[in-house]
């Protein structure tokens, strides 16, 4: 069991490191060790303050990337648990809420305020620039970006009934699927092509898409 000085909203397990990160209003991103629970220090989130729903392990560099309150976005290196890279969003005073990552081009996207946000990563640069904006119908805040199909599209859900796709080459967005109740978050279930759906209302249901 871990007691945590505030509200806990993300965490993530990374297996290859043995530890387990965890984020919420707060300074720093907090480490323990997986298997025991023992605290292993901190990553240094510097001048950003409060981190969204959702972390992302980017193993192919051996990076976490996290998004902040004050519409900040950080690229931590897990060896150094520095951050490596920062950068401000345009909408600075918005949430990012959700954020995922596309090996085969190195892009980086955030959703926060109804904008996702289309990132490339130059980790030899060490910069994070920004191609593109992508506006959601209805301006919800974003919950959960989730690849699928082999990164070719990713999931996307905000706090109303509508599932969103996202066609990462042309960074189009379509919606899926109209619910009969709000989401607040979505979990892409592995090895099958079916997704986990979390509401407002205290139910889960499984969607194939």
């Amino acid at each position: 069991r871990i007691k945590e000085p505030a509200c806990v909203y993300s965490i993530l397990p990374i297996d290859h490191h043995n530890i387990l990160a965890t984020a919420g209003r707060g300074n720093n991103i907090k480490i323990y060790n997986l298997k025991t629970l023992a605290p292993q220090g901190h990553f240094d989130t510097g001048d950003f303050y409060g981190v969204g729903y959702e972390m992302t392990y980017i193993p192919k560099y051996e990076i976490l990337a996290a998004g902040f309150y004050n519409g900040g976005l950080g690229i931590f290196d897990i060896s150094s648990r520095e951050m490596i890279i920062s950068t401000k969003t345009k909408i600075s005073q918005a949430h990012v809420n959700a954020m995922a990552f596309i090996d085969a081009r190195d892009y980086l996207f955030s959703a926060q305020n109804g904008t996702i946000s289309v990132w490339k990563l130059d980790i030899s640069m060490k910069s994070l620039n920004l191609l593109r904006e992508i506006k959601v119908p209805g301006a919800a805040d974003g919950l959960t970006l989730k690849p699928i199909n082999n990164g070719s599209q990713i999931i996307y859900s905000g706090s109303t009934n509508q599932l969103y796709s996202i066609n990462v080459e042309k960074s189009t967005i379509a919606p899926i699927t109209s619910l009969d109740f709000n989401s607040s978050f979505v979990r892409v279930l592995p090895n099958s092509r079916k997704m986990l759906i979390g509401t407002y209302t205290n139910r889960l249901q499984v969607f194939n898409y």
